[in-house]
């Protein structure tokens, strides 16, 4: 028969309660009864009434897993089998790999219920030693993740990262290319890497990540208006093409473009149509001559070649979406449009991301005032 107690202990803020249930039978392996734990109640009263519940839950459902049998591993394997099918097809790349490479390593052999802010720290420090630290930064996120669905399925009673400091995360200041560099680069790739010229001519002059470039199809481009849509992202993984929507509600959105960039356009456009294949709505604006899906990770490796061959400041794919953010902040766009433009869930990663950039706008605007302020002292 499952029992249970309420407890009063003493935090900072006052007195809190909390309860503790027993749960039979005895765990088959360790011999041991399972306890759930929770605290956090304001009164005796509100506690009992969450245990008597919790109680109901167990006499209906039996007990949740236990921490004592489980390793870091075996956990996070399972989270990640859990979860597969409702991530993204680059999120569930990323997470695999995060666990498989930092993660097991250094805390997979632990009992999850004896993994502490001591481990995890002592994780975060050796891996600090030779890993970048948005990519530390990047392993905090993905364990905190982690355990707190083992929080959330009665795994654990608490998620030991809430109790260490998140690695800082320092945002690097990206290459960007002058209009003149950019356009020797451009001229390059037109005449030696035609496909990945297209995917960076988008880059540069609209700001769209990667992945939109790669899904971008004829029926999202408005020539009349001059706008584009974000609607879609292609992504190429094990040789595998999967198309998904926009990264986050912010960017599905709408990019007015230059009427030179609509030119450009309509010119490609034309050439497909030309093509064996022809140009339907749903054809993808990037594609090669014999109209397949190019692979975007291989624009990288062009644009190391024209690199290489121009001798340029050491730019990747990515680096030409900042590129175009730039140019929009030097020619005086406020933030709040590069933002949208950009498709950023919030203006304060924009802000991040171009600090450099708007410290130098605003030393230009202060030299300007401070010029309009001595001449009204004449």
């Amino acid at each position: 028969m499952t029992t249970g107690r309420t407890f009063e202990y003493q935090v900072q803020t006052g007195d809190k309660w909390g309860y503790t249930i027993t749960v039979t039978p005895a765990d088959a392996v360790t011999g041991r009864y399972p306890q759930i734990t929770r605290k956090g109640f304001k009164s005796e009263r509100a506690a009992r009434s969450a245990m008597n519940e919790a109680i109901g839950t167990v006499a209906k459902e039996g007990a949740p897993a236990t921490n004592t049998g489980i390793s870091v591993r075996d956990w996070a394997d399972k989270w990640l089998a859990a979860n597969d099918g409702k991530l993204r097809p680059w999120t569930r790349k990323t997470y695999h790999h995060t666990v498989e490479h930092y993660i097991i390593p250094h805390l997979g052999s632990l009992p999850l219920g004896k993994l502490s802010p001591r481990h995890i720290q002592r994780m975060y420090d050796t891996l600090g030693e030779s890993l970048s630290q948005v990519t530390v930064h990047r392993v905090h996120r993905t364990l905190r993740t982690c355990l707190l669905a083992a929080v959330k399925e009665g795994v654990l009673d608490k998620s030991p990262t809430s109790r260490v400091e998140s690695p800082e995360r320092r945002s690097v200041q990206r290459k960007t290319l002058s209009v003149t560099d950019a356009k020797r680069m451009l001229a390059w790739m037109q005449a030696e890497r035609p496909t990945t010229y297209r995917a960076a001519f988008l880059a540069i002059y609209t700001g769209m990540r990667q992945g939109e470039v790669a899904g971008l199809q004829w029926q999202d481009i408005d020539f009349e208006a001059g706008l584009i849509r974000i609607q879609r992202t292609r992504q190429r993984i094990a040789k595998t093409d999967t198309l998904g929507a926009a990264k986050t509600y912010g960017s599905h959105r709408r990019i007015i473009v230059v009427p030179m960039v609509i030119e450009e356009l309509k010119r490609w456009r034309d050439e497909q149509k030309e093509s064996p294949l022809g140009c339907a709505p749903d054809s993808f604006v990037v594609q090669t001559d014999a109209g397949k899906t190019p692979a975007p990770a291989a624009w990288t490796t062009v644009i190391r070649m024209a690199r290489k061959e121009l001798d340029l400041p050491p730019v990747t794919f990515h680096d030409l979406r900042h590129t175009h953010a730039t140019w929009l902040l030097e020619s005086g766009v406020d933030l709040k449009t590069v933002s949208e433009r950009l498709g950023h869930a919030s203006i304060t990663i924009t802000a991040d991301l171009y600090g450099h950039v708007t410290d130098d706008m605003q030393r230009k605007a202060m030299e300007k005032l401070g010029a309009m302020l001595k001449e009204k002292e004449r």
